[in-house]
């Protein structure tokens, strides 16, 4: 969902601030998803990612995820999460996302720290991802996976511990942690360009994701993906597994990837090139 309310500095995936442009791109995914349509392919897992996925109307996911269901064979028991921003989301939307068909939340929660996430550029506070956590089990959701990311330049080890342990006392069953990459074609790429910024130190990344992976074993989580960790094989990420597993998967929308086992393929990352990317018939269905 090529979609947020903000740009993150340190972000290189293709989104836009555009939001009025939300109808014509939800016309144009419908009919991507028709257009490759395969009732004989069995769908375990529907990830909405972003972009940030939660600034949708929780009645146009549900539109969205009635598309995917009639033109592709999807498990009853799918595992179908949806990527949410705390700064985007309460109580009603949550339950209005569950009612629509998403079973699992992931939240870009990537700090607790007020500081980090003014840094980050994140545009809701550590009271408001808290907030988020709450919202998503108190409206019955049993999947719930929190995002975090740490070794940011002058980052400390103490920091660090401090998310980690706010992260665990949330009760959340999936946390995952992710290294700050400084993108060359993003903001923060460009600081360390200007010699404004500098990245944390590699020693103290080894030692912060040995200290990660200590902590949150030793709090009952299991370490079963290079950043992911998750309370017991239930709540692994069974989308993102599948990435590990080399199993074939469709995305959809500007920038999305696909694997049919014999090759990758990806669309434009392109809102404006998306409805002519296609095959002339693809916009006439």
């Amino acid at each position: 969902m090529p979609f947020c309310v903000k740009k993150c500095p340190y972000c290189d995936f293709y989104s836009t601030v555009r939001i009025s442009l939300v109808p014509e791109y939800l016309d144009c995914l419908k009919k991507e998803i028709r257009f490759r349509r395969c009732p004989r392919a069995r769908i375990k897992s529907v990830y909405f990612g972003g972009g940030t996925p939660s600034v949708l109307e929780a009645r146009k996911i549900g539109q969205i995820l009635e598309a995917v269901e009639r033109n592709f064979n999807v498990d009853s028991d799918a595992e179908i999460t949806l990527e949410a921003n705390p700064g985007t989301i309460g109580t009603n939307y949550m339950k209005q996302v569950r009612r629509a068909g998403i079973n699992r939340i992931s939240i870009g929660v990537q700090s607790f720290n007020d500081e980090k996430l003014k840094f980050l550029g994140r545009i809701h506070t550590a009271d408001q991802a808290v907030d988020a956590i709450n919202h998503a089990q108190a409206s019955g959701f049993d999947s719930v996976s929190l995002d975090l990311i740490y070794a940011l330049p002058s980052e400390t080890p103490d920091e660090w511990q401090a998310d980690l342990e706010k992260a665990v006392d949330t009760g959340a069953n999936h946390v995952s942690c992710y290294i700050l990459t400084l993108e060359p074609s993003t903001v923060m790429g460009l600081r360390v360009r200007k010699g404004v910024l500098s990245p944390c130190e590699p020693e103290t990344v080894h030692s912060m994701f040995i200290q990660t992976s200590v902590f949150l074993t030793g709090s009952g989580y299991e370490h079963y993906e290079i950043s992911s960790f998750a309370k017991g094989q239930q709540f692994r990420s069974r989308h993102n597994s599948s990435y590990w597993n080399m199993t074939p998967y469709a995305g959809f929308g500007p920038g999305a990837h696909s694997y049919d086992r014999d090759s990758r393929f990806w669309n434009r990352s392109s809102l404006g090139a998306y409805p002519q990317q296609q095959p002339k018939f693809f916009s006439e269905l």
